[in-house]
Parts: C-alpha cells; structure tokens; sequence
C-alpha cells in the first residue's frame, strides 16, 4: 500500500511531487518512469531491485483499484444494470 508516515510526506524527496498533475496518460506514464528511473539510480541493477519495484506497482495498482475503480464499477452496475 502506498502509505508512509507523516512525517516521511514532509520530506524534500515527496514534497515536490503533491500538486503534480499530468494532463494525460503520456504525462503519467512518463512521471510513473522516471521515479522508478530515479529510485535504480541508487540502487544495484539486480532481480530482487527489479522484483521490489515491480511488487511496489503491483500494490500501489492493487490499492488503487479497490479504492477507486471498484466503487466506480459498483456505481455503473446499479445505474445501468448487471450484464451477466
């Protein structure tokens, strides 16, 4: 989950980004990439790197889908009706 103490928000590593707003899917990816660019910089190119990022991703994607996505699904589904 893509959750970090308080005080881990005020640092000047995550500061920058809150207010950050791509204006499309380009833009996002594009940001997406180049965090993960930044973090290997200072890390050693090896399986278990690449399987924390991934993993990471994997969980922020996870999170963000039970968050977001599924309410807008179950909104969708009640106003439209089920298709199955």
């Amino acid at each position: 989950m893509p959750y970090i103490r308080k005080e881990e928000r005020e640092s000047p590593i995550i500061k920058p980004i809150e207010g950050v707003c791509p204006a499309s899917a380009g833009q996002l990816g594009y940001c997406i990439a180049k965090l993960i660019d930044n973090f290997l910089v200072y890390q050693t190119h090896s399986f278990e790197t690449f399987a924390k990022v991934k993993g990471t991703l994997e969980l922020v994607l996870d999170d963000w889908q039970r968050r977001f996505v599924n309410g807008y699904e179950d909104e969708k589904l009640k106003e439209n009706g089920d298709v199955y």
